[in-house]
């Protein structure tokens, strides 16, 4: 079964600023690719597409997004943030199967080469699901794994990585049938000031929900009132206005995705511009 996504993601609701918790570095795409790239089989070279970056994949192609050289070096003043991504599909093709391509492993991975081991989460992408968004917190309780060891990372493990980050990847191929698929952002945020009394981050890594099918007759009047307001805080954040009724906490809280079966034939999101 194919599934196109109606909506552009890219015009999706934007995520406010976590409270107190400063970005420390950031990927957006509104001009370029800004040096992320994919490595791996059965996948085109990503392009900007709806101030997204785009990548194609065939089925069976076993491919990750690579995070550029800014989000390499020293993150021990990270420690106690989060990562936070913003990704999803323009298109996803099952294959016939209900389940994912990936049972194990790690959707989101940490390297480094200076201290030889790298760290990594599963279980961030949901089956069916065209926008996500990942806060995973720079802390053991996230559930972060020794790739070497298998085991759960210590503080020890966690702090020491930290210290010499030399390479981040986002785990795509995830559909038996193929993908298109997007990064409409990615944040490292630092941890919030010692003062702050709510809004941290979350404890575990967490995904979001599936949206439930809404009633063919609301489909287009939603879509169309999404997209309009989607467009009036992406413009307020891009100027460095957060929506104030974003409110973010322990969950993902992904803008609604509205997806229908589009049958063979494939049926674009409406251009951002």
């Amino acid at each position: 079964v194919f599934v196109a996504l109606l909506a552009c993601p890219a015009c999706g609701v934007p995520v406010a600023a976590e409270s107190g918790m400063p970005v420390l570095v950031q990927s957006r795409f509104i001009g370029g690719d800004e040096g992320w790239g994919v490595e791996g089989t059965g996948v085109q070279p990503p392009k900007v597409l709806h101030k997204t970056l785009s990548v194609e994949a065939a089925p069976g192609g076993a491919w990750h997004w690579r995070a550029p050289a800014e989000f390499h070096g020293n993150w021990s003043s990270g420690y106690g943030g989060a990562i936070e991504v913003q990704r999803g599909y323009f298109e996803l093709n099952k294959g016939g199967k209900e389940e994912l391509v990936h049972r194990g492993g790690f959707d989101l991975t940490l390297e480094s080469h200076q201290h030889g081991f790298s760290i990594g989460v599963g279980n961030l992408v949901q089956l069916g699901s065209f926008e996500m968004r990942h806060v995973v917190a720079l802390a053991p309780s996230a559930g972060w794994v020794r790739s070497d060891t298998g085991r759960p990372a210590s503080d020890q493990d966690l702090r020491k990585l930290l210290s010499s980050v030399s390479g981040m990847t986002l785990r795509g191929g995830h559909y038996h049938g193929g993908e298109h698929a997007f990064l409409s952002q990615v944040l490292l945020r630092g941890p919030p000031p010692a003062d702050e009394t709510s809004g941290g981050v979350p404890s575990a890594a967490t995904m979001d929900a599936k949206q439930q099918g809404s009633s063919p007759s609301s489909v287009a009047s939603d879509q169309e009132t999404g997209l309009q307001k989607a467009l009036r805080e992406r413009e307020r954040t891009m100027a460095g206005i957060a929506p104030a009724q974003v409110v973010v906490d322990a969950r993902h809280h992904a803008p609604p995705a509205t997806a229908a079966v589009a049958g063979s034939a494939k049926q674009p999101p409406k251009d951002a511009a």
